[in-house]
């Protein structure tokens, strides 16, 4: 079996990037990374796009022969403790049910990741070594795969309706192109597709990575099952924080009726916009209402004022529905209506961002 012990010295930190060659994986693991099994995404996705869409991945008797192996060099139990947070992590990612943190915990101490373990009061304890050892297994695993795949670098997207009201905000508040910075924990879960991503949100952030970057290719090799069918197809990879660095100002963007325009440009310079551009910049100020953003000053107020008035020209009922709302955002009144969410959501419907 590959040998990938860490070599530094009594409870060193593992390299994150000394592994063996692919061949050494695929051989000594009895995987083919050519011969892949094609699994759709989400049937809600694919309903929604009206076509069968799919990403490859280890069949299911390739996972078999993974597991079973990492299982013979590492112990089945040790196995198990690492893959049991990796897969309940499907379920949520939410730090109150704790396995992320203790997933994230074996990470940050197996690669020396500079970000934090995500929650309040996340876990210190030292992990066991044995844990690390399947943890360093699995991301060189990951790393032959990604090497026969798709090469040294791979583009990968997230949606990013957790940091939407910061980064709305910041945009409209910005005389020139800013810079972003995302936040990150240890790991951040990111898709290889851009249109299963818009599927979930319309702002999008788009980042090519060095491969080396990606921790697990989390629905590639290890998927959550149940009766041998994956219950997660997401073509999901987990990447290192750390990697992610800031954003350039096209890295994100709001993806509408097709059209890619940079966050920036949404809000600065867009003249005319779609039906659903409309609704793109409609949810945008439902995040900062939501989150007290109030936009009062120039230039965010002309830009909110310029869209509003384009939005009554082009779509007055969506106009009516919004204006208390943009009123509060742009401070022309002190309140929102007490039920201004259930109002705004029955001519909307839920907030896409």
């Amino acid at each position: 079996m590959p040998d990938t012990e860490d070599d530094s010295g009594g409870d060193g930190l593992a390299s994150r990037f000394d592994c063996p060659s692919r061949t050494d994986y695929e051989a000594e693991y009895g995987l083919d990374f050519t011969d892949l099994e094609p699994l759709s995404y989400r049937s809600e996705f694919c309903a929604e796009v009206g076509e069968r869409v799919e990403y490859r991945a280890l069949s299911f008797d390739q996972e078999c022969r993974l597991l079973g192996a990492l299982g013979d060099v590492h112990g089945a139990e040790n196995v198990c403790a690492v893959l049991d947070p990796h897969y309940r992590w499907k379920v949520s990612s939410h730090p109150k049910y704790g396995y992320p943190q203790r997933h994230e915990l074996l990470f940050k101490q197996t690669f020396g990741v500079e970000c934090d373990v995500r929650g309040e009061d996340p876990p210190t304890y030292r992990t066991d070594p044995d844990h690390r050892a399947v943890a360093r297994d699995l991301y060189c695993v990951t790393q032959a795969f990604l090497d026969r795949t798709e090469g040294p670098e791979v583009t990968v997207y997230r949606g990013l309706s957790r940091h939407a009201p910061h980064l709305i905000a910041r945009t409209l508040r910005a005389e020139s192109k800013p810079t972003y910075e995302v936040p990150a924990s240890v790991l951040k879960n990111f898709t290889a597709s851009e249109a299963f991503t818009s599927y979930y949100s319309p702002l999008v952030f788009r980042v090519r990575l060095s491969r080396t970057a990606v921790a697990v290719a989390a629905d590639h090799l290890a998927k959550y099952r149940e009766g041998g069918n994956p219950t997660e197809r997401d073509a999901e990879y987990r990447v290192f924080g750390d990697e992610i660095g800031s954003a350039s100002y096209d890295d994100i963007y709001v993806l509408a009726d097709g059209n890619r325009t940079p966050l920036f440009d949404f809000f600065a310079h867009k003249a005319s916009f779609t039906r659903a551009e409309h609704r793109c910049y409609v949810d945008a100020i439902r995040h900062l209402a939501a989150d007290g953003e109030r936009i009062t000053n120039d230039p965010g107020y002309s830009r909110i004022a310029d869209w509003y008035g384009t939005l009554v020209a082009d779509e007055y009922e969506f106009a009516e529905a919004i204006e208390e709302v943009v009123n509060y955002v742009v401070g022309r009144t002190s309140d929102l209506p007490n039920d201004w969410r259930d109002g705004v959501a029955a001519k909307f419907g839920e907030n896409k961002i």
